[in-house]
């Protein structure tokens, strides 16, 4: 426990201010100076000098001032990552080992300074961290003058998990590997939503807890026991004072650990859920509470976490609490690491549950804004089904993990049955099949395929453009562009053309024409021609019966039979 910590900090020359908000201190004594973010615990050494100990998703402090350079004396384990935000511009310090000063200004301009430093990785990662002085630049002595922070009359308290705590904010893909610089609880829906409101948040949040069973079985206090906890998971140590943070709202996100692994048991869940709300209530008699129904879990394991949200607060019959379940956003950055809410998703969590605050307490607030769903939009002329289905697809390619090697797949509704089989190719593949599209659509659909780097792509594509009558000197010229594209900026990349399969005998005749024309291309731009007619080609010209089920998209023995043609393209 950090509070027995037996360390003495030398006497720093009398520019050095300590900061002067521990337990006990005011809102207006903390102004001026360092204003503490987040929960914290003092402990005060015989010399005067004192050790500040935090560990919260988003602990720090704020302050601002008119001078020059600053520092921060900060002891750590070694592990530790700092979010340092001056005058809205952002950037990290990773920490070092033991005590160490930091410069989080430079000292060679005079003027005024909003600094906020925050903590991003989480305790369990890389431990508690303690904040000892801050002081002006030792070579701009006398320079500097604190001023008040702009007071912020709104308080929200977020108890949750990792989805409140940013875990893996900073990923790209739901598959990437998670570290502790990628948490950012600066980047969640939880500081998000405060900083709309211009409210002061304490996250009170640690990965993998639950209401009643945290997610790895892990015997640590699960969340509704650390709200008295100054600092995570210290049962041990000082209770915190609650009345040096009065909530207006408070924001309960969890039951997802509860329910993602195992079965808890729906009556320990609706009990542990009920009195949960209880304590709050009894802490925060005047607070509305939001309880949250997260976005991960699947529709079974959501229903049951929203029965025991519902059954608690039927039971408690409390009009000062309403509820809400979020969502995430349908594109690109949906997802972070392992399958958790990407930025743009937070920041779509964010506006919906800024939008209940403001509803139920009459806040007003600026949405954030978010992209399109996709910037890439399907051709023109897809008939509606096609287009619902390409705008759905795209996002599910997005989440993807980025190949560096490997092969990626690329074409229509026949590439992506690949999906509902596992046929092993020999290789880490990628699917960009898209049922309904056309050579446009797969135009259109470069800058996702740009976004890898494989080894080899497989091209089959253009047996939609046959029933929407297109011009196969259009096709041929579209898919001249997406060759010359590929070629331009991932030159290393193997391109293979593979021939349209054969389907029923009235479109036989331009699927030959398609064909024809494809194979010349490829000759002509020197990229690899595959001919799947000898292959799957009946007597007849069709389809062959035993590889299809409707004579037009391949069954099980379809993909193998496929498989077993392109192995030896893939493996040479």
């Amino acid at each position: 426990m950090l509070k027995s910590l037996k360390f003495w900090i030398v006497a720093l020359v009398a520019a050095v201010f300590f900061l002067g908000c521990s337990q006990g201190a005011s809102d207006d004594e903390a102004l001026g100076s360092a204003k503490m973010l987040g929960r914290y615990t003092v402990e005060n050494f015989a010399d005067g000098t004192r050790l500040i100990h935090m560990g919260w998703p988003g602990s720090g402090f704020a302050l601002r001032y008119e001078g020059e350079g600053l520092l921060v004396s900060i002891k750590d384990d070694g592990r530790g990552i700092m979010d340092l935000r001056v005058n809205g511009v952002d950037s990290t310090i990773k920490l070092k080992k033991g005590l160490h000063e930091y410069r989080l200004v430079e000292a060679d301009t005079f003027g005024v300074f909003d600094v906020r430093l925050t903590r991003r990785s989480e305790f369990y990662d890389t431990g508690l961290f303690s904040i000892s002085v801050i002081t002006n630049d030792s070579r701009t002595m006398g320079s500097y003058k604190a001023l008040k922070l702009p007071l912020k009359d709104r308080k929200i308290l977020f108890l949750g998990d990792s989805i409140t705590a940013g875990f893996g904010v900073g990923g790209d893909t739901k598959d990437c590997l998670n570290t502790p610089a990628l948490h950012s609880p600066t980047e969640s829906y939880a500081m998000l939503t405060a900083d709309m409101f211009g409210a002061e948040p304490h996250l009170i949040a640690i990965s993998g807890r639950g209401v009643v069973h945290n997610w790895d079985a892990n015997p640590a206090p699960v969340m509704p026991a650390q709200i008295d906890f100054a600092l995570p998971d210290d049962s041990d140590g000082p209770d915190w004072d609650h009345s040096l943070f009065t909530p207006d709202v408070v924001v309960t996100l969890l039951g997802t650990n509860d329910w993602s692994v195992i079965n808890p048991g729906q009556e320990r869940f609706r009990k542990g859920y009920r009195d949960m709300l209880s304590d709050l209530r009894t802490r925060f008699p005047k607070a509305h509470i939001v309880t949250v129904g997260g976005p991960l879990l699947d529709e079974e394991k959501a229903a049951a976490a929203r029965d025991g949200i519902d059954w608690a607060m039927s039971e408690l019959q409390d009009s000062n609490i309403s509820t809400l379940d979020l969502t995430l956003y349908n594109g690109l950055l949906k997802w972070s690491c392992n399958y958790h809410p990407g930025r743009n998703s937070m920041r779509k969590m964010a506006n919906e549950l800024s939008a209940h605050i403001a509803a139920v307490k009459g806040w007003t607030y600026e949405p954030l804004k978010l992209p399109k769903a996709h910037p890439i939009a399907p051709p023109n002329y897809m008939l509606e089904g096609g287009k619902a289905h390409f705008n759905t697809r795209l996002p599910q390619i997005d989440a993807q993990p980025v190949l560096k090697g490997g092969v990626l797949l690329a074409g229509d509704s026949i590439t992506e049955g690949w999906l509902g089989y596992d046929i092993d190719l020999g290789a880490t593949v990628s699917n960009h099949g898209v049922s309904w599209d056309t050579v446009t659509g797969l135009k259109l659909r470069l800058p996702q395929i740009l976004a890898h780097s494989s080894d080899k792509i497989f091209i089959l594509i253009g047996t939609n453009d046959i029933g929407y009558d297109r011009d196969p000197q259009i096709m041929v010229d579209e898919l001249s562009e997406i060759i010359s594209a590929i070629n331009n900026e991932s030159p290393k990349t193997k391109i293979y053309i593979q021939s349209l399969l054969p389907r029923e005998l009235s479109a036989m005749g331009a699927v030959k024409e398609i064909n024809a024309s494809y194979a010349r291309l490829a000759l002509e731009m020197g990229v690899n021609y595959i001919d799947l007619t000898p292959i799957f080609s009946a007597p007849d010209g069709t389809l062959k019966a035993d590889l299809t089920y409707d004579g037009l998209h391949l069954n099980e023995m379809g993909y193998k039979v496929w498989a077993e043609t392109l192995k030896p393209y893939i493996q040479n």
